[in-house]
């Protein structure tokens, strides 16, 4: 089977490989995925969508990338899943039509962002220039 082909099932029938079907079970096994292919030394599918989902949200972000999604692309948590899979469809499209290059200009882009604020200016982080 294909990374393009069990994605298109995990999305058909998240249930039977997740059980309970929330945004947390889905993330656990993706992330689960992605490090079964480190330990394994396979080809990371998800290697660049890191990059993809930050450079869509145009700041830094320390946050795993479907947390991302979550914070600031979703409106709930339900809403979150289809687009955890559809920036998983976006990023393979993306390797499958510019290979490599397309993360190098992407990257590229990020540099700008470097400084920028967070999106909230109450979170405890924020750097704001306060005396």
């Amino acid at each position: 089977m294909t990374f393009t082909g069990f994605i298109e099932g995990l999305e058909k029938r998240t249930g039977m490989y997740v059980g309970e079907v929330t945004f947390q079970t889905v993330s656990t096994y993706l992330l689960g995925y992605q490090m079964c292919c480190h330990v394994h030394h396979l080809d990371d599918p998800f290697d660049g969508i890191d990059e993809l989902i930050r450079c869509r949200l145009g700041r830094r972000c320390s946050l795993h990338w479907t947390y991302i999604i979550r914070q600031f692309f979703a409106e709930d948590e339900e809403s979150a899943i289809p687009l955890i899979f559809s920036s998983i469809r976006d990023l393979q499209r993306l390797k499958a039509e510019k290979g490599r290059a397309w993360l190098k200009s992407e990257s590229d882009r990020m540099e700008k962002f470097k400084r920028a604020r967070p999106v909230n200016p109450s979170w405890p982080f924020h750097t704001s220039d306060q005396p």
